[in-house]
């Protein structure tokens, strides 16, 4: 049988040009003169003793407020900054998710359209479970596959990365030419949060955006169609580098550690490249609120880079009561707010995101940490405390405190049913 992945270079010389038009012009994200709010992000940092913290509210297509407090290394004294680039983990996949939206909005194919059904079955060597597979599945984490390659017994990623000799879409290609063979870990249908299902919906989009000079499809569109019409000139991919060639100190560096020694920015420092669209993006925490802002006003009803109904069907959930995960958000509701709340977190282990949007308040916030911390015990509750920080000082800003009381703070974790790895 021939390998079932690349089937698809058949058809990315039909769809190659498609979306080389011009990308649509934006109403910028006002990002002057936010209030600073590094007051409120200082207290969270130091109660948990977080190394450093970064934190953006977005309201009326302006970053409201903002504000950044600690360090970029821990030991050492330079002030990280709002221009810091941060890492996202799995906050990425809200942005694969987007390109797929972009995908559908040119008719290349349709969230129901099932990837395998295009092909001759005769020419697949696949499990018979994910033959009708589609699209919708992959992202809203219902196509039956494992969260990652090692739970089927599968070499890991950075094996993968490394027998693929670093090209991520072969990277890719190896590993579902593996995992699609073996029975699904969950009956196709049913929610299993799954990295390696962004991983492959990152990998199809090859078939409808690919330069054949490409590496790594998935970044060359990220940079194309999302990070260039959005003026996110900090994203890039992997840890932010901390230091320039001459080891002067220019970025925040994420903090973890592996066998009892930090890792800084090293091999353990990441994911390896190929999981990109499950969760590899970095980029300043101004930049990650421009895209959050597209979210935010879709979420309201008005078009940007995407159709007001494209937003929809990505912030909408599969609802059989198990799980309220759209495509790339936690569709999530907290007692006491005006629903529903549009929420992810994101990991590689050294840094750590957290995103809400309140579409009721025409408000977003957006917070980044330098370090998650041993058994999650520093960034992340670090984050949602800050979370409701911000919006309670949001809430009194336009007024409308008394709704919600001066000590509202409800579990985070009511809202954020997994936690990304």
């Amino acid at each position: 049988m021939g390998n079932i992945i690349y089937l698809l270079i058949v058809f990315v010389m039909h769809f190659a040009s498609v979306l080389n038009a011009e990308p649509p012009k934006l109403k910028s994200l006002d990002i002057t003169n936010p209030r600073d709010v590094s007051n409120l992000v200082e207290s969270r940092r130091r109660e948990y003793n977080v190394p450093g913290m970064v934190a953006a509210m977005i309201h009326n297509n302006k970053i409201e407020a903002a504000g950044a407090a600690g360090v970029r290394i821990k030991g050492r004294s330079e002030g990280i900054t709002l221009d810091d680039k941060i890492h996202l983990g799995s906050c990425t996949k809200a942005m694969t998710a987007t390109l797929w939206g972009m995908v559908v909005e040119k008719k290349l194919a349709h969230w129901d359209t099932k990837y395998y059904e295009q092909f001759d079955p005769s020419q697949l060597s696949l499990h018979p479970a994910y033959y009708h597979m589609s699209y919708r599945q992959l992202l809203n984490h219902r196509a039956g596959l494992a969260k990652d390659s090692t739970d089927l017994g599968l070499p890991d990623y950075r094996q993968f990365q490394s027998m693929a000799g670093g090209n991520s879409d072969e990277a890719r290609a190896m590993t579902g030419n593996r995992a699609f063979k073996l029975p699904p870990s969950v009956t196709p249908g049913s929610y299993n949060y799954s990295n390696m299902s962004y991983i492959f919906a990152g990998h199809f989009l090859k078939l409808y955006l690919e330069n054949p000079k490409d590496k790594d499809t998935w970044q060359e569109s990220m940079k194309k169609y999302l990070f260039a019409p959005l003026g996110m000139s900090s994203a890039g991919f992997g840890p932010p580098p901390s230091r320039n060639s001459q080891g002067q100190i220019i970025n925040a560096e994420g903090h973890s550690y592996y066998d009892g020694q930090p890792v800084g920015s090293g091999y353990y420092a990441d994911n390896a490249p190929m999981m990109g669209p499950a969760g590899t993006v970095h980029c300043s925490i101004l930049d990650w609120a421009k895209f959050v802002n597209i979210h935010l006003q879709g979420a309201q009803g008005k078009n940007n880079l995407l159709l007001a109904e494209t937003y929809k069907e990505l912030h909408t959930p599969i609802l059989d009561g198990t799980n309220a995960y759209a495509m790339g958000w936690w569709i999530s509701n907290y007692d006491g707010v005006q629903g529903p709340v549009l929420m992810h977190n994101g990991t590689n282990t050294a840094w750590y995101a957290l995103v809400a949007i309140f579409p009721a308040y025409d408000l977003a916030i957006v917070v980044g940490c330098n370090e998650l911390g041993h058994d999650w015990s520093t960034g992340y509750p670090a984050a949602g405390a800050l979370l409701w920080d911000l919006f309670r000082n949001h809430m009194a800003q336009v007024n409308r405190l008394h709704e919600i009381g001066p000590d509202f703070a409800p579990n985070i974790e009511s809202g954020l049913p997994e936690r990304p790895w």
